[in-house]
């Protein structure tokens, strides 16, 4: 059977499904997230494989530390992986972590494991950079009559700012985060 498009890092994607599904058979079910982590990271160096545990990213914006992650683990430094020990599915804020590392690391595949289960079972997540034109249509015309012009253009100047910067795909921490610093920057204080 011919593709027609080949899955991105598909070989490599396989030797780690396959470290994910010999660290769940070796542990069995039931156990805290980070015994999995141990034992799948002993299986991704057994196979050779160049894997970075618990890798350390942070993220600055106008030159101040915003915030740190920690990566589970980044295979071949082409591939980002969440480990979870969860008694459901993925949820949202599952893939949304993922999409935030893949966004930091500029790496375009994540795998989320979940361990959490009667068997290993593995998501893969694709993230490229490619963004609509932002469609917020803002009615300018009737800013110009409030006696707060000037810091309502800053407001939405710092939104504009933060929003060009991150874009989608970062947890709000992120965003309030750059949003303070703008806020600062321009001398608005809120109570």
């Amino acid at each position: 059977m011919d593709r027609k498009e080949q899955l991105l890092y598909e070989e490599l994607s396989y030797e780690i499904n396959g470290c994910a599904f010999e660290a769940f058979k070796a542990i069995g079910v039931g156990f805290e997230e980070i015994n999995y982590h141990k034992v799948f990271d002993y299986y991704l160096k057994q196979r050779g494989l160049k894997a970075k545990y618990k890798a350390p990213f942070h993220l600055n914006y106008l030159e101040n530390r915003i915030y740190d992650f920690i990566i589970d683990e980044i295979v071949e430094d082409k591939i980002v992986i969440e480990l979870k020990c969860i008694q459901t599915g993925f949820m949202p804020e599952n893939i949304a972590q993922i999409i935030t590392y893949l966004r930091l690391t500029n790496l375009r595949l994540g795998l989320l494991i979940n361990f959490g289960l009667h068997q290993a079972f593995t998501k893969r997540i694709i993230f490229d950079a490619h963004r609509e034109d932002n469609s917020e249509n803002w009615d300018m015309d009737f800013f110009q009559t409030l006696k707060t012009k000037k810091t309502i253009d800053a407001i939405i100047a710092s939104v504009r700012n933060v929003d060009t910067t991150f874009g989608p795909g970062y947890h709000s921490e992120v965003y309030k985060s750059a949003f303070s610093i703008e806020m600062n920057k321009n001398q608005l204080i809120f109570t």
